[in-house]
């Protein structure tokens, strides 16, 4: 998988043999730190290369450090960092709401 990377990446001949959850061994290699890029954010992550090809899996170190939160039942995936965004802007309303209608009374006094 590594030599679809683009910049390249550089991969260790060093490996280490290790059991998977069935009953046979792979060869991983060192880990390669890459920045991941998810909305903005860039977040460097340490990932493990095999010789096999395999689809790349990510763990939940890297879902909690990126604040990723997965809805299985709708096959959604959204970061908690967004909920953030979206209460300021809901504050943000209501105080312009606020604004608007004192400005409102004020000069319907007039």
């Amino acid at each position: 998988m590594a030599k679809y990377f683009e910049p390249r990446v550089r991969i260790s001949n060093k490996t280490y043999n290790v059991r998977t959850f069935g009953a046979t061994n792979v060869a991983l290699q060192p880990p390669v730190s890459l920045p991941i890029h998810i909305y903005g954010i860039k977040i460097p992550h340490l990932f493990y290369f095999v010789d096999a090809d395999a689809p790349a899996l990510v763990g939940y170190d890297l879902m909690r450090v990126a604040r990723l939160v997965i809805d299985v039942h709708n096959r959604l995936v959204w970061l908690d960092a967004t909920i953030g965004h979206v209460v300021a802007l809901l504050r943000l309303l209501r105080v312009l709401t606020f604004l608007l209608l004192l400005r409102i009374l004020l000069f319907s006094r007039v």
